[in-house]
């Protein structure tokens, strides 16, 4: 058994970090350049290996559709095996027959020796009915930027240091994104989205405050947007089953096999299991100007339990501790950030 967090930092090493070099730097000038600095701890590997390995994972980006990477227990025959591998996500196979560049079946690894590897389809990944108006707004209901759709309010957050003002946490891609790109601190919020009959003044609850803006230049850690409510009295922490959208601490180390919960605009209540939880993904967004790819690591990859709509929700243990933001998925997968993350790069807790 090897260690997943090293190897998914060695991942993050070959896929990542020469995908930032190359916003900035020419193809020849990335082979012999200083590499960005490294995490504490971690063990590098020499830069002419790393480059190495990421052209050769370059090829079957280009050759097969894959749409990321991870590390999971590997299929065979339908059956999910105790043999970890490193999971290669695409869209669909495809006979080998009709690759330039299959996936190889295992990987020589610097430090790690020989490791399988597992091709999985997933489908297309897309940033993603209860569509009613409700007051309060509970976790789980349709909720949008006035000049956008719909996706989910997730759960209710404060800054740290800060008990006077309540927050609405959901994705940027939900509150923050209208017509003609990302919104503007103070734009107006509705309950419910303007998809589902949501509109201004009467549905107004919230005002748009703080968002992580999306990267499609650039790895991204999290697809998150704060905003202010309005009225105090919109504001539960209870789901439509009348129970709590979240209890105990966070999940800050997520693992294989848990099974979580979450409730969404579109599909309700579902319950799904993580089958990864380092999984680094490329994610299509419909905006203004057509549909964009954007890189996501360090994320969640669950068995499919949302729809177009549900993305804002938070997924939480069955006992109710949170672990991630639900913001992306396809036939087959759900996607979340982890809720670590996102509650650090916003600088919030979440209200209970």
């Amino acid at each position: 058994m090897f260690d997943e967090r090293a190897l998914a930092s060695l991942l993050e090493q070959i896929i990542v970090e020469p995908f930032q070099q190359s916003e900035r730097q020419t193809h020849a000038q990335a082979v012999d350049a200083a590499w960005p600095e490294p995490s504490p701890g971690r063990r590098e590997i020499a830069p002419k290996e790393r480059h190495r390995l990421h052209s050769m994972t370059k090829t079957w980006r280009q050759s097969g559709g894959v749409r990321g990477f991870g590390i999971g227990e590997k299929i065979a025959g339908a059956q999910r095996t105790n043999d970890l591998a490193i999971r290669i996500y695409v869209e669909q196979k495809q006979p080998i027959s009709a690759l330039a560049h299959p996936v190889p079946s295992t990987l020589e690894l610097p430090d790690f020796g020989t490791i399988p590897t597992d091709v999985v389809e997933i489908g297309r990944v897309v940033a993603q009915l209860d569509t009613r108006r409700y007051r309060p707004a509970l976790p789980g209901c349709s909720i949008g930027h006035w000049e956008s759709t719909a996706g989910t309010l997730g759960c209710y957050v404060r800054k740290r240091g800060d008990p006077t003002r309540t927050y609405i946490l959901s994705n940027a891609h939900v509150l923050a994104i209208n017509g003609s790109g990302f919104g503007m601190p103070g734009d107006p919020i509705v309950q419910p989205g303007p998809l589902d009959g949501g509109r201004r003044p009467h549905d107004i609850i919230a005002s748009l405050a703080e968002l992580c803006p999306i990267d499609f230049t650039m790895p991204n850690l999290v697809d998150a947007a704060i905003a202010e409510v309005i009225d105090p009295t919109v504001v539960t922490t209870l789901t439509a089953r009348g129970g709590p959208v979240a209890a105990g601490s966070i999940v800050r180390t997520p693992r294989r096999g848990t099974m979580v919960q979450k409730f969404g605009r579109t599909s309700d209540y579902s319950v799904a299991e993580i089958l990864d939880v380092n999984a680094i993904l490329e994610t299509d967004y419909e905006t203004p100007h057509g549909t964009k790819k954007a890189l996501f690591t360090n994320q969640i990859v669950c068995t499919k339990c949302s729809d177009a709509g549900d993305s804002g929700s938070l997924i939480t243990t069955l006992t109710g501790r949170p672990v991630g933001l639900l913001f992306a998925g396809s036939k087959a997968i759900t996607v979340a950030n982890r809720i670590s993350d996102v509650l650090s790069a916003l600088d919030i807790d979440i209200l209970r």
